[in-house]
Formats: structure tokens, sequence, C-alpha cells
């Protein structure tokens, strides 16, 4: 289906299809709602990672309709129509979802504990490098995210099993997803849904201060030259005939 060129649209349509992008990401997160409830679990995978699918294209949009200039971005048009580096994108999402709530558990028992910070303090003192526990911290994150990497390197894959029946040495169907396979895609995709949801509100325009802060965001971009960056990253991804992920992996 031909569409128009992402670089044509105005900030006014980027706005209109922002608002399309969001009620399509609600409507096909609702539609897996329903469809597990009847036990339906491929049916409705594939609709969960076609809802992340979706708000991945709404932030470029929303971004745009805010002022940015991602549109403008040479092969930012990739982004919508390449699956892979859609669920890329969202994995890189869900990677910082998984420190973010690390985080948010360590500002809560600090709130209820605030002589946690001096202690944690302490563990730098006199240390030229990372304390122990800090490395093994990341060493289980650096783990984690290994094996979650091979998850979301085949989503596109298991979308697809969620809507056909195939034959890849063994019978691949629908009827083969689990309940609880289902539920820890849902777990994915949720952290994924909830960072979009956060850098959403973050960037959306709500006092004084708020818009002066976008303004130098925005200044920044241009500035610092990160779109070039993401033009660049682009043309890598679209020039080679490895997966972002392969990508990722080689500079590991």
């Amino acid at each position: 289906m031909a569409s128009k060129p992402l670089q044509t649209l105005t900030q006014e349509e980027c706005s209109k299809y922002f608002e399309f992008l969001q009620g399509n990401a609600a409507e096909q997160w609702k539609i897996a709602d329903t469809l597990s409830t009847a036990e339906q679990y491929g049916a409705a995978t594939s609709h969960l990672l076609i809802s992340i699918e979706e708000s991945i294209k709404s932030i470029i949009v929303f971004m745009d309709s805010q002022g940015y200039q991602f549109r403008s971005v040479k092969g930012i048009d990739t982004i919508f129509s390449n699956h892979r580096i859609r669920f890329f994108i969202a994995y890189f999402m869900f990677s910082i979802g998984i420190f973010g709530d690390d985080l948010i558990k360590w500002l809560k028992k600090v709130k209820q504990n605030p002589e946690l910070i001096q202690e944690h303090m302490k563990l730098f003192v006199g240390q030229d490098d990372l304390p122990l526990p800090l490395k093994y911290y990341f060493l289980r994150k650096l783990a984690l995210l290994k094996t979650e990497m091979i998850f979301f390197k085949n989503a596109d894959l298991i979308r697809q099993i969620g809507f056909y029946v195939d034959y890849n040495e063994q019978v691949q169907s629908p009827q083969a997803m689990t309940k609880d396979t289902y539920k820890e895609i849902y777990q994915r995709m949720e952290k994924v849904k909830r960072f979009v949801k956060g850098l959403i509100d973050a960037y959306t325009p709500s006092d004084e201060t708020m818009d002066k802060l976008i303004a130098k965001n925005k200044q920044l971009f241009n500035d610092e030259k990160y779109y070039k960056l993401i033009e660049d990253g682009l043309f890598k991804v679209k020039k080679t005939k490895s997966s972002p992920f392969d990508l990722l992996n080689e500079n590991l």
C-alpha cells in the first residue's frame, strides 16, 4: 500500500497521524486482551506485537508534531516499513525500562530508609573501579539483556506465527502458544508500552517551563547533529544484510 512520504508531512499532519497511530495501538492491545481471555494466545500475541509496533511509529510523528525534525532524516521511512527495526527500538526501550524499574525500587527503599544512601556511598570510598556488588549487578543485567535480545530478534517471526500455520523443521501453529508464554511476552510488551507513554508524557508541553525545556532540547538535536547520527545508523542497517541485532552483537 502506497503511503505519503514521511518527510512531506506538515507538523499538523504529524499531530493527526499520531492520534490515529495511538488509537490503533490501543485498539490492538484491547484485541489482544479479548483474544487471551478466549485462550487464543497465538493471535493475542500477534496483536500485542502490532500494538507495540504502532506505538514505536507514533513516537516519531509525535515528536515532530512538537516541532522536531525526525521526518527529515534520510531513511527514517525504514522504521515505518521494517518490522525488525521497530522491534530493535522496542528492545532498546525494554532495556532502559529494566534499569528504570530497578531505580524506582531503589528510590522507594531509600524513601523508607534514607540511611541507605550513605551505606551505598561507602561502597565507592577508596575504590578506583566499580564496587563488586555493582559489577555483579551489571553482569547479571547484561546476561538478562542478551537473553532478551533473542526474543526481540525473533519478534517478527513470532508475530507471523501467531496468525499462520507454517512448517519449519516442524509444524508451527498459533494454537501452540501457551498461556505462560503469552504472559511472559505480555510483561515484556507492557514494559515497552510504559516507556512509550512516559516518553510522550515527558515531551508533552504542560507549562512555560516545559515549553522552554523542549525548545532547548530541539536546538540541541540540531547543534549536536543527533539527526545525522540517526541517519548514519539507519544507513548502516539498510546497507548490511544483517539485522540491527546482529550489528549490536558485533559491537558488544
